[in-house]
C-alpha cells in the first residue's frame, strides 16, 4: 500500500468521522435550545466557514501524523526510513485521542462559538449568554465521541496492511521504541465509559435546557434524588466496566507475558488458562506452541549430543533428509596407539575414563578449527573438514586441528603421570580429496550425516602408516599441496597402501621441539 493510499483512506475515515460528530450535533442543537428556524437557518449557514476552518487545520494536522510514512512507504527507503514508517503506523490510531480531543475539538469549539457570538452581535440572533459555556463545555467532551470512537478503530485496521507490507521489507520486528501502548482492558474501559455515559450526558442536558425553557421549576428534593440516583447508577457502571476491563486486561496480560518470555527464549514459560472464553483457547494455545516448541528443543539437543551444531541445523534444515552431493574435503582420521593392549592391562571403568578425557578433548579441538566428528571409531574417530559448511582452507583447518589435539595430549598425559597412568600416543591421518555427503540409512528406523568414497579409505590407511614410520602425523601430497600456512614438512616418498591400487605420496610433521 503506498502511501497515497493511506493519505486517500484517512482523510475518507477522518470526514467520515467528522459527519459521525456533526449529525448528532446538529441534532442536539436543534432539541436541546429553543432555536426558532430562522435562528437554525443563521446557524447552518455559519456552519459553513467553519467547518471549511476546521477541516483545513484537521487535514494539515492529519498530514503531520502521516509525515514518516512518505519517506518510509517509498520504494528506495532505507532501513531507519522504514522502522519509523512501522513505529508511526503503530502509533498512528491512539494518535487519533489528542488530534480529535484535542486540536480537533478545541479548534472547533473556538470557530464555531466565535461565529456564533459574532451572529449574535452583528444579526441579532437573541441566543441567551449563558449558552455559551454550555457550548463550550458540549463540543470539547461529549459532541467528539463518536468521531474518535470511530476514526481509531478505521486507523487501526487501515494501518494492519501496510504495517505488514512494511516488516516484511526490512526484516525486523516493528517494536516502537517510545509508543504509548493503549492496552485492551483500558481501551474498553475508556471507549464504552465514553459511549455509555455520553447518552445519559446529552439526555440530561436536553432535559435541563427544555425544563428550564418551559419556565418550569423542578423542586430541590427531586433534584438531589435525581443526582443521587444518577450518581450511583454511573458508579455502579463505571464499577461493572472496571471489573470487566480488568479481567480482559489480566488476561491478555498474562498472554503477551507468556509471548515475551518465548520469545526471548524461555521455553519454560506458560500462560495461565483462567477461563474458557476465546482468552482461554488462546492460552492453551500458547502453552500448546510452548511444549511444541521445548519437543524440538530437545530433538536439537540430541542431535547436538551426536552431531556437531552445524551438521544437526543442516539436517533440521534440509528440504530433503536424504540429498547427498559431492564434495571437496579434508578427512582426519585419528586413532591412539597401543590402546588395546592398554585396555587389558586397566580396569573397565578407567579405560572408559581415560578414553572420554582424550575424545573430549579431541572433539574440542576439532570444533575449534571448525570441522566436525562423523563418527567415533573405537579408541579414534573421524572428523570432516568441509561438509556440510563449505571451507576453502579445510587443509590447513584440518592440520591445526590435529598439532591442537597433539598439544593436548601432552598436557592429558602430564595429568595421566600424576595419577600413576600410562601414557598415550596418537596417530593421525589428513587427505584431501572429493567425497559424497549426506544421510543413509533408513527414514523409518535410523540415518546416519555421513561421508563416502575413496578419500575417507584413503585416509584411514594412511592412519595405519604413523606405527610404520613412527610418526604422529601423516599428510598425503594432495593435502600438503593445498596447505596455504608454512609447516615443517618432511616427505617419506612413495608408499604402498593396501586397498589402494597406486603409490601413495606421505608427508609428516616434525615433532614438536625440532
Amino acid at each position: 500500500m503506498t502511501y497515497q493510499e493511506i493519505w486517500r483512506r484517512s482523510v475518507a475515515n477522518y470526514a467520515l468521522g467528522t459527519l459521525v460528530s456533526i449529525v448528532p450535533c446538529f441534532a442536539f442543537y436543534s432539541v436541546a435550545f429553543e432555536y426558532s428556524p430562522e435562528q437554525l437557518r443563521i446557524l447552518l449557514r455559519l456552519a459553513l466557514p467553519g467547518l471549511a476552518v476546521l477541516l483545513t487545520v484537521d487535514l494539515l494536522v492529519l498530514r503531520a501524523a502521516l509525515a514518516p510514512l512518505r519517506a518510509g512507504l517509498a520504494t528506495d527507503a532505507g532501513e531507519p526510513a522504514m522502522q519509523r514508517a512501522a513505529e508511526r503506523l503503530q502509533s498512528l490510531p491512539l494518535l487519533v485521542l489528542p488530534r480529535i480531543f484535542g486540536v480537533h475539538a478545541i479548534t472547533a469549539t473556538l470557530v464555531f462559538n466565535l461565529l456564533i457570538v459574532w451572529a449574535n452581535r452583528a444579526q441579532d440572533l437573541g441566543i441567551p449568554a449563558s449558552h455559551f459555556p454550555l457550548y463550550w463545555l458540549v463540543n470539547l467532551t461529549v459532541v467528539p465521541v463518536g468521531h474518535c470512537v470511530y476514526e481509531y478503530h478505521v486507523i487501526e485496521r487501515l494501518v494492519a496492511q501496510p504495517l505488514s507490507e512494511l516488516v516484511k521489507r526490512f526484516g525486523g520486528a516493528a517494536e516502537p521504541r517510545k509508543l504509548v501502548r493503549f492496552p485492551l482492558g483500558a481501551r474498553i474501559f475508556f471507549f464504552s465509559g465514553l459511549l455509555g455515559l455520553a447518552p445519559v450526558a446529552i439526555g440530561g442536558l436536553i432535559a435541563s435546557q427544555r425544563f428550564a425553557a418551559s419556565g418550569l421549576q423542578l423542586p430541590p428534593s427531586f433534584l438531589y434524588q435525581l443526582g443521587v440516583v444518577g450518581a450511583a447508577l454511573a458508579l455502579l457502571w463505571v464499577l461493572l466496566l472496571g471489573l470487566v476491563s480488568r479481567e480482559i486486561g489480566e488476561q491478555t496480560r498474562a498472554i503477551t507475558s507468556a509471548l515475551d518470555r518465548i520469545a526471548a527464549g524461555d521455553l519454560t514459560a506458560e500462560a495461565r488458562v483462567r477461563s474458557t472464553s476465546e482468552f482461554g483457547r488462546i492460552a492453551s494455545a500458547v502453552n500448546e506452541m510452548t511444549a511444541g516448541l521445548r519437543d524440538r528443543q530437545r530433538v536439537r539437543d540430541l542431535f547436538g549430543a551426536y552431531l556437531t551444531r552445524d551438521v544437526a541445523d543442516t539436517l533440521l534444515h534440509a528440504e530433503r533428509a536424504g540429498a547427498t552431493q559431492r564434495r571437496e574435503v579434508t578427512v582426519l582420521f585419528l586413532d591412539l596407539r597401543g590402546f588395546t593392549a592398554l585396555s587389558t592391562q586397566l580396569p573397565a571403568e578407567t579405560v572408559v575414563e581415560i578414553l572420554n578425557a582424550f575424545l573430549t578433548r579431541a572433539v574440542a579441538a576439532i570444533a575449534e578449527a571448525g570441522g566436525h566428528v562423523n563418527k567415533f571409531l573405537g579408541d579414534g574417530l573421524l572428523a570432516v573438514f568441509g561438509a556440510p559448511l563449505e571451507l576453502p582452507d579445510s587443509p590447513d583447518r584440518a592440520l591445526a586441528a590435529a598439532l591442537d589435539i597433539r598439544r593436548r595430549l601432552a598436557e592429558l598425559n602430564r595429568e595421566f603421570a600424576a595419577r600413576g597412568w600410562p601414557e598415550l600416543r596418537m596417530g593421525a591421518a589428513l587427505h584431501f580429496g572429493e567425497v559424497i555427503v549426506g544421510t543413509i540409512g533408513s527414514p523409518e528406523q535410523k540415518l546416519e550425516y555421513t561421508v563416502i568414497g575413496e578419500a575417507v579409505n584413503l585416509a584411514s590407511r594412511i592412519e595405519g602408516l604413523n606405527k610404520k614410520f613412527g610418526t604422529e602425523i601423516l599428510l598425503t601430497h594432495e593435502t600438503a599441496a593445498r596447505l596455504k600456512g608454512n609447516y615443517s614438512l618432511t616427505p617419506l616418498g612413495a608408499t604402498e597402501v593396501r586397498g589402494i591400487p597406486r603409490p601413495v605420496e606421505v608427508l609428516t610433521l616434525a615433532p614438536p621441539g625440532r
